[in-house]
């Protein structure tokens, strides 16, 4: 993985100059939890200004990493300081663990609101539960596509709930987030579930995103 970042930051370099400001490694590559092959690494580029056209320039480089599962997202320098109000869930996590492996550290001093988390919090619990629901009408009795939808769901609820778990004064039941990491367990291909046992644990994922949803809405009152 460290040759293949290597590799792309040359790359990002070879085409922006100076105009590549920061380079920043975050998630499970830079907290030490990434499974090589199932994990995306996830990165943030910071360019002085983000123009499409010098975007497209770079298609080869992005080819290559997304080869290597290299996940990028650019940003203009101006932007990255100023979006932690709109994306405070994310910033959470990128500031809980992150590496500068090219330029700046632009996210120093950066902080995040709990007001504006919990928002968030809540409208992404909501949205996904929704969805869950939507989901269960498509899925149910096709065991492959319920498995699938499960492994894939596990660790976005269970970053959720980490995240909510910091917000001052939430309460919820012992154990919650357990069907979120048998979820994460299927993905490892760590647990084998029949049809009837992927239905019960489909059930248990909604209850629980329901519950902590209901629980995230009630600190806002």
């Amino acid at each position: 993985m460290h040759q293949d970042i290597k590799s792309f930051v040359q790359g990002l370099q070879d085409l922006f100059a100076e105009d590549l400001v920061s380079v920043i490694l975050y998630g499970s590559a830079a907290r030490g939890g990434h499974v090589a092959g199932a994990s995306d690494v996830n990165v943030l580029v910071i360019l002085r200004t983000v123009e499409l056209g010098e975007l497209s320039a770079a298609a080869e480089v992005l080819l290559k990493a997304r080869g290597a599962r290299i996940a990028p997202t650019f940003w203009a320098e101006g932007e990255l300081r100023s979006s932690a109000d709109v994306f405070p869930v994310e910033y959470r996590d990128i500031l809980s663990s992150y590496q500068v492996v090219h330029g700046a550290d632009l996210l120093a001093g950066v902080q995040v609101s709990e007001r504006n988390l919990r928002h968030q919090l809540e409208y992404e619990l909501r949205s996904k539960l929704l969805r869950l629901r939507s989901d269960w009408l498509v899925l149910k009795g096709e065991p492959k596509a319920l498995e699938a939808a499960l492994a894939a769901a596990g660790g976005a609820f269970s970053k959720l709930l980490e995240e909510a778990k910091k917000l001052a004064g939430l309460r919820l039941p012992e154990g919650t987030g357990g069907s979120f990491e048998r979820c994460r367990k299927l993905k490892r291909r760590e647990l084998r579930l029949g049809t009837a046992e992927l239905e019960e644990l489909f059930g248990q994922v909604h209850d629980e995103v329901a519950a902590l949803a209901a629980a995230v809405d009630e600190l806002g009152r």
